[in-house]
């Protein structure tokens, strides 16, 4: 990764609150883009920035193809360089293919969501940052959507309505689609992007969430063997059908992981740690990397590695890749933790009593999981097969990643896998 990348955005963010990298450039029009750095300027001065990246990773082949992280890089390099750009950071986090637009209406992407130090004026609900159920066109959306929250942070009654209206219509236009989408067979839809990989098609990916939940919902066909109807009307796949979902579900997060082990290797090979770097720091890279490999396997088909160590794998991984950056800018690595109830989510940045296995934990989550939560829907948790079931993985007893989270609960999670290996 050049620094000269960070800088650039860096520089865009300070300035303006928007930074558009070229690969997404033609989804927001000038006039478009116009409004929101009024409205990020708004909130800035107001004491409440917030700050918007642009970018198609998967057509740039950035940062991993992951905003969660490009969006701390940002912030920690902005900090390395005495800027502190402390906020609420909304980024792309996802693009899907216009042809699958055109042909399901769906929306065109989806919307990560980082913060540091957020400012108490902006609302504490961010069910609006579902902003694509109403607004499917990005350049619209983030227009929508930055107006909503100056308007919050202005403090008149007409305009704090301003923010709980548009909230408000998201939250409807949200649970209007998913009754639709239950009454069609059980599956919510919402967030697909996050969880998208390269090389899975998205057919593939949600019949994997209607699968899920028909099966935690207890519904079945009846004779188990063909596909069918309930009498509620919900379609049934049959036993074939479900193993070939789930065989394409857990290879792609396995190819996911391999595709990061890869970036990490290739980091690591480019990298020079100089005299001011940290000699701790570059050990972890090193270690990560070693622990990702051995539970990914790469000399394996994809399909012979059980999904929880490629999740495993692409969580060790990522681990690495943030020691290598603390190496190289010489400071101590910190392991960040996962979301406790789904690794695949990203970073756990708030921290909220759950129950896990009748057990109360002090845990992290994502921000996906906390509004799930705090609004009483069903949170998305990584579910596997056990004994021809789906069981939360944390109730799996499949270790290393049952017992310590994926690092959510136990920080060291390259010591667990190495004592796990030596069993």
């Amino acid at each position: 990764m050049a620094e000269d990348d960070l800088d650039e955005i860096i520089a865009a963010l300070e300035t303006t609150g928007l930074y558009v990298h070229r690969s997404a450039a033609s989804r927001l029009e000038p006039h478009e883009q116009a409004v929101i750095v009024d409205n990020l300027t708004a909130l800035r001065e107001a004491g409440a920035p917030v700050f918007v990246v642009v970018e198609d990773l998967s057509e740039s082949g950035r940062f991993e193809r992951n905003m969660d992280n490009l969006l701390a890089l940002v912030h920690d390099e902005a900090d390395q360089e005495g800027l502190y750009l402390d906020g609420l950071y909304l980024g792309t986090s996802y693009f899907y293919e216009p042809a699958y637009v055109e042909e399901n209406g769906g929306p065109e992407y989806t919307l990560a969501e980082r913060a540091w130090n957020p400012s108490e004026q902006l609302p504490d609900a961010y069910d609006a940052l579902d902003v694509h159920v109403v607004e499917p066109e990005l350049g619209p959306a983030l227009v929508r959507l930055t107006e909503a929250l100056a308007a919050h942070v202005s403090g008149g009654p007409a305009d704090m309505a301003v923010w709980d209206d548009f909230q408000q219509e998201v939250r409807e236009t949200r649970e209007e689609s998913y009754a639709r989408t239950s009454g069609d067979g059980g599956g919510d839809g919402d967030g697909l992007g996050a969880g998208a990989t390269t090389g899975i098609l998205l057919g593939v990916v949600v019949l994997v969430v209607l699968v899920a939940r028909a099966l935690r919902g207890g519904r079945s066909s009846g004779s188990g063997t063909s596909a069918g109807t309930t009498r509620n009307g919900a379609f049934v796949l049959p036993p074939s059908a479900l193993d070939l979902v789930r065989s394409a579900r857990d290879a792609g997060v396995v190819t996911r992981g391999r595709d990061a082990l890869l970036a990490l290797g290739e980091a690591v090979d480019e990298a020079e740690l100089t005299p001011k770097g940290d000699a701790t720091s570059w050990q972890a890279a090193l270690d990560h990397y070693d622990a990702a490999r051995r539970v990914l396997r790469p000399e394996e088909r994809a399909d012979d590695v059980p999904l929880l160590d490629g999740v495993g794998g692409l969580v060790l991984a990522e681990r690495g890749r943030a020691a290598l950056a603390a190496a190289l800018r010489g400071r101590a690595y910190r392991p960040s933790p996962p979301c406790l109830l789904n690794p695949l989510h990203g970073p756990g940045e708030n921290v909220r009593d759950v129950e896990v296995a009748g057990e109360r934990l002090h845990a992290p989550l994502c921000n996906r999981c906390r509004r799930d939560l705090k609004r009483g829907a069903r949170p998305e948790i990584l579910d596997v097969m056990v004994d021809g079931r789906p069981r939360h993985y944390f109730e799996s007893g499949i270790e290393p990643w049952a017992s310590t989270g994926f690092g959510a609960l136990q920080p060291d999670l390259v010591g667990a896998v190495h004592r796990m290996r030596q069993r």
